[in-house]
């Protein structure tokens, strides 16, 4: 006795409305409260002494592996960070909103600034060498994010004077780098788009902690979710068909 066949239409409902949910994600707004649950500088920090409007300070300069915690989905993703705010600590299992870098800077100019030295920062330290050149290179990108952040213009950049400069271990390489840095921004040799960036933002404005910038993660377009999940109904479905005329072929040939 031939089994019933059951209609595809339940499946291509919820084929859809996975796809929706997709769409959903991928298209959310640039804004959601997350947690930093961890982090480690990668590679090492340089430490070493800085100036901002005249008072001198002390402290570690790096990249760091940050890891973020989405609170409405309950998933954990790395991403490589990097501090705005050189006199707050970095706190974590404390709420941050993810943000965009125009929320914080209103201007365009150091929005691209910044956006063009993250999107070299690792390609920058991953060419620098061993280990300690690395580390040389990662202060030397924190030290120019900073340089940009704390002067009042956004032109004639040098870690040597101004608003911020630095000193100390940071004159063993690391300001140099900056300074190389620097001027491919300044000269758009090194360019990056605003809208890739995304800042954590502290959300108890009540305590002040670092926020942190970083390069979003690439993930496909709302477009290419819903086409991908169309096409594996369309394959789930034809393996249906396939089973019940007796095999799925795919093509293959007998060895």
């Amino acid at each position: 006795m031939a089994k019933p066949r059951k209609s595809a239409r339940p499946f291509f409902r919820r084929l859809a409305l996975a796809a929706s949910a997709w769409v959903g994600v991928a298209a959310a707004p640039a804004h959601a409260t997350v947690e930093v649950t961890g982090y480690t500088y990668t590679p090492q920090a340089v430490f070493g002494g800085f100036t901002i409007a005249g008072n001198a300070y002390t402290g570690n300069a790096g990249r760091f592996l940050s890891d973020i915690h989405d609170l409405a989905t309950d998933t954990t993703v790395q991403r490589y960070t990097w501090c705005v705010d050189a006199l707050t600590p970095y706190f974590t299992y404390a709420p941050y909103d993810v943000v965009s870098l125009s929320s914080a800077f209103a201007d365009p100019v150091k929005q691209s600034q910044l956006a063009a030295l993250l999107s070299h920062a690792d390609a920058a330290i991953a060419a620098a060498g061993d280990s300690n050149a690395q580390s040389i290179a990662g202060a030397g990108m924190a030290l120019a994010i900073w340089e940009i952040v704390y002067e009042s213009g956004n032109s004639g950049y040098s870690l040597g004077s101004g608003n911020f400069s630095a000193w100390g271990d940071f004159t063993l390489g690391s300001i140099a780098a900056g300074n190389d840095y620097l001027g491919k921004v300044e000269n758009l040799t090194w360019q990056g788009n605003a809208g890739d960036v995304r800042m954590l933002s502290f959300a108890d404005r009540n305590s002040p902690t670092q926020n942190q910038i970083y390069l979003q993660g690439s993930v496909p377009e709302p477009a290419t979710w819903l086409t991908m999940l169309l096409g594996f109904g369309l394959l789930g479905a034809m393996l249906r068909r396939q089973r019940v005329r007796g095999g799925v072929g795919f093509g293959l040939s007998p060895a």
